[in-house]
């Protein structure tokens, strides 16, 4: 990480994590994904998680479209489990400029949720969230709910309440509020155990029939 960015950070210090991120936002930081690497650090992981999974976590059907970023989400958890802490990407990712989508519209939504999720977080049971195996699990986590959301049939609606779990457990750890994460766990474990016991009964449905 350059001079530059470690000086930036250390400005931020007292900052709500809202608010830095609403500042690289505004900045004239080139945005890219390695940039957003360079400067958020670990919290990278967390961020691109809430962002690739929130329109899976809408009530609304996606019709399976959202699957790539899932099997995106997939692939960067899975960095998390093998020990990194930071996002590795291909090179020509690396300087693929975040597009006025994302950064005019995703992410200055993403700013509005954590600033409403922060009026409710605090550090708490922060210490399940250090350490490389809480990484292994956190990333474990986050590729099980996103396959979940993957398995959903589309137009199902299913793949919300997994997503969502995805999201409430980003949110904890870029917060590092360990309360707020195992809510999210909580919450995708409930929208797996659904989506077992919908597919259950649907099967007893088709065996009746047969």
């Amino acid at each position: 990480m350059g001079s530059k960015y470690k000086s930036v950070r250390k400005s931020y210090g007292q900052q709500d994590f809202s608010s830095e991120l609403a500042d690289w936002l505004k900045s004239d930081n080139t945005k890219t994904l390695l940039e957003l690497d360079k400067f958020f650090g670990d919290r990278t992981f967390a961020i691109l998680f809430m962002f690739l999974m929130a329109a899976s976590a809408l009530p609304i059907p996606t019709g399976g479209v959202t699957d790539v970023f899932a099997v995106i989400t997939i692939l960067f958890a899975l960095q998390m489990v093998l020990g990194r802490r930071d996002l590795w990407l291909p090179k020509r990712w690396q300087r693929m400029k975040l597009g006025s989508v994302f950064t005019m519209k995703l992410l200055p939504g993403l700013v509005k949720l954590i600033r409403w999720l922060e009026r409710f977080s605090k550090p708490r049971l922060s210490w399940i969230l250090r350490g490389k195996t809480s990484d292994v699990i956190l990333g474990l986590s986050v590729a099980i709910l996103a396959t979940a959301t993957i398995a959903a049939p589309p137009f199902s609606g299913l793949d919300t309440i997994p997503a969502l779990g995805i999201v409430i457990i980003s949110a904890g750890m870029i917060l590092k509020d360990g309360v707020m994460t195992l809510v999210g766990w909580c919450l995708g474990a409930s929208g797996i155990l659904i989506q077992l016991l919908l597919g259950k009964a649907v099967l007893e449905v088709i065996q009746r029939i047969i």
